[in-house]
C-alpha cells in the first residue's frame, strides 16, 4: 500500500508537538483512510515523495502558477441570449 504503515505514522505523530486532540483526530482520519485502502497523503512534500514528482512542481500547480503552461485555455465569447419579444432583438 502507498503511504506509511500505522507504526510509521504513530512514530511520526509522537515526534510532532501538537495538542492531544489534534493528534487523535489525525490518527482517526489516518485509520479511516487506511481501512478504505486510500493512501494517506499528509502534506504536499509527502505527496512529492510518494509520487516521485518534485515538490516545486507540485507547489506551482497548487498555487495555479502553471495553468497556462499545463492546460490549453480557450477563451469563450459569451453571446447574449435573444428571445422573442426582447427589445434587444434585431
Amino acid at each position: 500500500m502507498l503511504g506509511p504503515t500505522q507504526h510509521q505514522f504513530e512514530l511520526g505523530l509522537a515526534s510532532v508537538s501538537a495538542e492531544l486532540g489534534y493528534k487523535e483526530s489525525l490518527k482517526e482520519r489516518f485509520l479511516i483512510m487506511q481501512a478504505n485502502r486510500v493512501p494517506a497523503v499528509l502534506s504536499l512534500m509527502h505527496l512529492s515523495v510518494l509520487s516521485g514528482v518534485r515538490w516545486e512542481r507540485l507547489r506551482s500547480i497548487v498555487k495555479r502558477e502553471r495553468i497556462g503552461a499545463d492546460y490549453k485555455v480557450y477563451p469563450s465569447e459569451s453571446r447574449p441570449v435573444v428571445r422573442a419579444g426582447s427589445p434587444y432583438r434585431d
